[in-house]
């Protein structure tokens, strides 16, 4: 892990203050600026001052996406998602959760992946878009509480919405965990709105 000076915290600091400067509502104002400076300081995202750099450990001569050599074992790559929300969209989607105030992980995720559908405009999202949105939920304290999920159990409540044995087939699969909102789930929400 990387120690960073006390100028580079200060620059932190104030980028992430600069980002929330002309948001209204105060307890929102604070929970976006905790999440972007989070972000900053764990590396996830470049500063406006320049980029944040981690601490590189010693360069391996391993292929990305291999374990210990000889193993024969293959890790899966890791995926991080790009979505970056505005201020405007913070507010809707702590207004959205709210409002469809969903019970338990599946109805939470699929709520999560409608959000993205309807208000973000995605055809198509990844199931790390969706857990993505789950932390920035979590960090903007809903009225309805979202259920604790781990990235995995984000992942397993996306396949959960697909499977074509349920009755709850609201997504559909268009590759490797990459998801779209199936008309039955179109249905629902609007049925539900």
């Amino acid at each position: 892990m990387s120690t960073l000076t006390p100028q580079q915290m200060k620059e932190m600091i104030q980028a992430s203050e600069q980002a929330v400067s002309g948001m209204q509502d105060e307890s929102l104002k604070r929970a976006a600026f905790e999440a972007i400076l989070s972000r900053l300081l764990s590396g996830d995202t470049p500063s406006p001052t320049g980029p944040v750099r981690k601490q590189k450990k010693a360069a391996s001569k391993r292929k990305p996406g291999t374990t210990n050599p000889g193993s024969g074992r293959v890790r899966a790559a890791t995926r991080i998602s790009s979505l970056e929300l505005d201020a405007a969209q913070l507010k809707a989607l702590k207004e959205f959760y709210d409002h469809y105030a969903p019970d338990g992980q599946e109805e939470a995720v699929f709520t999560l992946a409608y959000f993205a559908h309807d208000k973000l405009a995605m055809k198509q999202f990844q199931d790390v878009d969706l857990h993505r949105l789950y932390t920035t939920l979590l960090s903007l304290k809903p009225t309805t509480k979202p259920p604790s999920m781990s990235a995995e159990e984000v992942t397993r409540a996306s396949r959960w919405l697909v499977a074509p044995s349920r009755k709850k087939q609201w997504l559909k699969s268009v590759g490797e965990g990459i998801f779209e909102v199936s008309p039955h789930g179109m249905l629902r929400m609007t049925y539900d709105a």
